[in-house]
């Protein structure tokens, strides 16, 4: 008998109908096997006809374990696909207008045992990679998104949280040389516009500024050796018109004055020597 035969015989039929009923989702090439979440491998199948694909598939591939293991699942207590398709359906039945879990949230205590129990366990690079590829293509709605922004709205981290964060990103180098997209960069620009950043009339700590000159220390500038175009000039003109300089009213110490003196120096021995050379 040919296997195959039928299983793509299943699937096309799927392509050419309309159904109105209960329906289940099937990836056409197994997860197991490198398929996706893409409309393409995804066949709209009957309970039954869910059954039988995979069926068909581990008698096609029959030395593939999680095949096996797929069906094993699918088949255990419901020895053929009438009983299967019966058991969703009534499934799916019991579950529509079950409001049980409606509104309801974790208690603190709650909360914290499950924190502490997550204490140490961290995902394995498969189970990474698997969460990646079920997370391709997929979008939030906009009202999803809505609801996630309020959620976030005003939500401030604690300084323990915080240390948590930071502590959890030393030496993880995930995007250690990413650049991101023109697209991507006018996203963010765009997301941003209007807002104040969190830090705003925060002055930093010593501490701080130390942190950031030893990061940046011996680093290039993002956009070294890159003229800046006529309309970024005009941007930063408009940006800083009737804006006060920054220093307007200060007095440099003894110590800036000798650096910026010694700069200048250096500056002219070398357009001297430039001329020299000429």
């Amino acid at each position: 008998m040919d296997y195959s035969k039928i299983y793509i015989e299943l699937v096309e039929r799927s392509f050419e109908r309309e159904l109105d009923c209960y329906t289940e989702k099937h990836h056409i090439i197994p997860r197991c096997m490198g398929g996706d979440n893409k409309e393409r491998n995804l066949a709209i199948l009957t309970p039954e006809e869910h059954y039988l694909a995979h069926q068909l598939l581990v008698k096609i591939y029959p030395d593939n374990k999680k095949l096996i293991y797929a069906a094993h699942m699918m088949c255990s207590k419901r020895p053929n696909n009438k009983l299967y398709g019966w058991l969703r359906r009534k499934s799916s039945e019991a579950k529509k207008g079950n409001k049980i879990w409606l509104g309801k949230t974790h208690s603190i205590e709650s909360r914290e045992k499950i924190s502490k129990a997550n204490i140490g366990k961290s995902p394995s690079i498969e189970t990474r990679l698997k969460l990646s590829e079920a997370g391709k293509g997929r979008t939030h709605s906009p009202e999803t998104k809505l609801k996630m922004a309020k959620i976030k709205t005003g939500k401030i981290h604690s300084d323990e949280s915080k240390l948590k964060m930071s502590e959890s990103k030393i030496g993880n180098q995930y995007s250690l040389g990413n650049v991101l997209s023109l697209e991507t960069r006018q996203k963010i620009s765009k997301s941003r516009m209007g807002k104040s950043p969190s830090n705003k009339g925060i002055p930093m700590s010593d501490e701080q500024k130390l942190k950031l000159s030893e990061a940046t220390r011996g680093r290039p500038a993002h956009n070294k050796g890159v003229p800046m175009s006529e309309e970024q000039k005009l941007k930063i003109s408009e940006t800083l018109k009737g804006k006060a300089s920054g220093n307007k009213g200060m007095k440099m110490s003894p110590e800036s004055i000798a650096k910026r003196t010694a700069s200048r120096k250096l500056n002219r021995e070398l357009k001297l020597q430039q001329l020299d050379l000429t």
